[in-house]
């Protein structure tokens, strides 16, 4: 008996469907007969190599899908060699049928592509991407989309909380979950992503470090011989003078220090969110911000602080705020940006301005920092009638 030939058609029937698109189908054939297979990816023609037979490159992430049509011809064809290997024939009426029934698609294949080939995806994203697939392995060597019910979700659950994990981080984890079966399901992989449509996340309270008013002063002033720990302090309180995420402040070049009616502003679009940004820095504390760019921007300088990744900053930065007299809190290059949060609320800043100058794309991330609200109000009913404003904010959870 002759080898089945395998080859990828696109839109077989040559009609397309109202979107505009066609499917792709594997297609085996032996002897004059042919039998076609779904592979769940659709197409716009303009997207389909005729010649070489796979996606042009204008489809998004066509290295990813690609390779996921290789393997699955890979996969088909692996079926028919261990019959044959057995000495059993297999018919292209069988071969469908058992190509139907039991082709299985790696979802951790799926995200160690995401995470190698995606090159929108940043880095620090990759990451979290990393620790899911780790856990995911970790739980189960090889996970296809055919695995993934309710029960298996409740399973990798209950496998993270028996690793010690802590709701917040279990949630982190199954999120990251949720987001690759979103993937497939928008890349044609898999034709739906509700399998968490009956899951409930769950999350502990948890609480938002921040430097009070005092505690910004002593990171200012503390005195520091050491050019390192000068940089990365500066390259903090950029961050608290800004509101900047550490992703953000790496990327400050001097083109986006922009002076509008003799004003400096800070435009640019955020690393995380793809929001454009418009910070009134000569305002935002003063304009102290601005003192530091006026330090560090000299010539043809790239960017503002080229230097150190997230880890090494952070490291860094423990050795300043023990300096400055800081050792009872966590202190990470993320606490500058609850710090702006939290200073402009005590400030009296409404809450909508906040959100504009955090960036954040949604009211209810910035009202993680409206506890301070009753504080501010205290505070202002305080001055009206002659009592001493407290020295410091006190530690809010959200």
């Amino acid at each position: 008996m002759e080898k089945i030939l395998y080859s990828l058609v696109f839109n077989r029937k040559g009609q397309l469907l109202k979107d505009g698109t066609a499917q792709i189908h594997i297609c085996a054939y032996r002897n004059g007969k042919r039998k076609y297979i779904k592979t769940g990816i659709r197409i716009r023609p303009e997207q389909w190599d005729k010649k070489r037979k796979r996606l042009k490159s204008n489809v998004p992430n066509f290295m990813i899908k690609n390779e996921y049509l290789t393997k699955s011809i890979e996969e088909i064809e692996q079926y028919e060699l261990d019959r044959l290997v057995k000495g059993e024939s297999i018919s292209l009426d069988e071969l469908k049928k058992a190509a139907d029934k039991t082709s299985r698609h790696s979802l951790t294949d799926f995200m160690k592509n995401e995470i190698i080939h995606n090159n929108s995806i940043s880095k620090g994203t990759k990451r979290i991407y990393i620790s899911c697939l780790h856990r995911l392995q970790e739980y189960k060597h090889d996970v296809c989309f055919e695995d993934v019910t309710y029960s298996f979700i409740v399973g990798f659950e209950n496998y993270l909380r028996s690793m010690g994990l802590n709701n917040n981080s279990i949630g982190k984890h199954l999120k990251t979950f949720r987001t690759m079966l979103h993937r497939a399901c928008n890349y044609g992989i898999i034709p739906n992503a509700d399998h968490f449509k009956n899951y409930k996340f769950k999350k502990n309270p948890t609480t938002r470090t921040y430097l009070t008013p005092q505690e910004i002063e002593a990171m200012q002033n503390i005195r520091l011989d050491e050019r390192n720990l000068n940089y990365v302090r500066d390259m903090y309180m950029f961050s608290v003078y800004t509101g900047l995420r550490f992703s953000d402040v790496k990327k400050v070049k001097p083109a986006d220090i922009q002076e509008i009616d003799g004003n400096k502003y800070l435009v640019l679009t955020m690393e995380k969110t793809k929001e454009p940004l418009r910070l009134p820095i000569y305002q935002l504390f003063n304009g102290k911000s601005i003192e530091i760019i006026d330090k560090y921007f000299h010539g043809e300088t790239c960017c503002l602080f080229p230097r150190y990744d997230n880890e090494e900053a952070n490291k860094l930065l423990k050795i300043v705020a023990s300096r400055a007299g800081i050792t009872y809190k966590k202190m990470t290059f993320h606490t500058a940006r609850h710090t702006t949060a939290t200073y402009l609320i005590y400030k009296g800043v409404p809450l909508a301005v906040v959100q504009k100058i955090l960036g954040h794309t949604s009211i209810n991330t910035t009202q993680i920092y409206a506890k301070v609200m009753d504080m501010t109000t205290e505070n202002e009913l305080k001055k009206a009638f002659g009592e001493q404003t407290p020295q410091q904010i006190p530690e809010t959870g959200s």
